[in-house]
């Protein structure tokens, strides 16, 4: 969601704004995301100082996840909420975690966007799926190869 200064400067605060919009585009570079449901965003925008606005999200949104074990697709939903500071004050934004705005526009989608790539896990399977061991479990047709049937032995133990 973009504000301009002027904008935010002209709201009576805190503000509250509600509102679903398109990520999927964002999300096409990521192997493990197949595609996305629009996100749903509430912002509630709160002003710190002249130059300084705090806004406290709540994000919602599916992705559907491809399994890292079956390659399956795999809903997972993230709800989260976070909150993000931005400032024309640029010793602020070196100081502290704000975000300098730059030409006089905040644009939260850069925030959310990051949110939800960390709310993401790393790795995804369903519940019943597990990791399949690449060792033989029946190994009574197994030819040893001659050069190690030396080393047979000590695997036994």
């Amino acid at each position: 969601m973009k504000y301009t200064v002027f904008q935010l400067r002209k709201l009576k605060m805190p503000f509250e704004v509600d509102e679903e919009f398109d990520l999927s585009n964002d999300l096409d570079g990521f192997e493990d995301i197949l595609k996305s449901t629009p996100a749903h965003v509430i912002e509630k925008i709160s002003q710190v100082s002249d130059d300084t606005w705090e806004i406290k999200a709540h994000i919602s949104i599916i992705l559907t996840l491809q399994s890292s074990i079956s390659l399956k697709e795999i809903p997972y939903k993230v709800e989260c909420d976070t909150e993000f500071e931005y400032t024309l004050d640029k010793d602020l934004a070196n100081d502290s975690d704000a975000i300098l705005v730059e030409n006089n526009t905040i644009d939260t989608t850069d925030a959310i966007l990051t949110e939800i790539l960390c709310q993401k896990p790393m790795t995804s399977c369903y519940d019943d799926e597990e990791f399949e061991s690449d060792i033989a479990t029946d190994d009574s047709n197994d030819k040893i190869n001659p050069a190690f049937a030396g080393l047979a032995d000590l695997l036994k133990k």
